[in-house]
């Protein structure tokens, strides 16, 4: 399998929808979750596991009861020898932008959004999340 593949897990359908389109756009075949077993189930999913490339895009809401599964995630693709998963992290409108992301168990963050947020910006990292490798976007994160 060579497709880049998107999960998203947002509770607001239409905020989800909207996501999955822009990932979409930018190259990704997606699936989506609306709740914590959803998205177990999803992480645990032969595409994220086998996709060349994979992108969470996880509420912070939805992330907070998941990181066994991410850390399975991760682990898997550790020993398929592919890139970490990405996560692009969104949090609630006036939530403490200082907070550190939790633990996400081996994923790499490539970004942290408040919503509302800008789709053309969510789609331009979802777009660099697809082309480069997750030690760039560990790298460009740092600076």
């Amino acid at each position: 399998m060579d497709t880049a593949v998107a999960l998203v897990s947002e509770p607001d359908g239409a905020m989800r929808d909207l996501m999955k389109r822009a990932l979409s756009e930018a190259g990704f075949a997606t699936l989506d979750s609306s709740s914590f077993v959803e998205l177990d189930l999803k992480l645990r999913s032969r595409l994220l596991r086998t996709a060349p490339r994979a992108l969470l895009v996880l509420a912070d809401v939805m992330s907070s009861r998941c990181q066994p599964s991410l850390a399975a995630l991760a682990a898997l693709r550790l020993e398929d020898e592919l890139d970490e998963a990405q996560v692009v992290l969104t949090r609630e409108f006036g939530s403490a932008s200082s907070d550190a992301p939790r633990d996400l168990g081996g994923c790499t963050v490539a970004a942290v959004l408040e919503k509302p947020f800008d789709l053309t910006l969510f789609q331009a990292i979802a777009y660099r999340c697809r082309t480069a490798s997750a030690l760039d976007a560990r790298q460009g994160a740092a600076l």
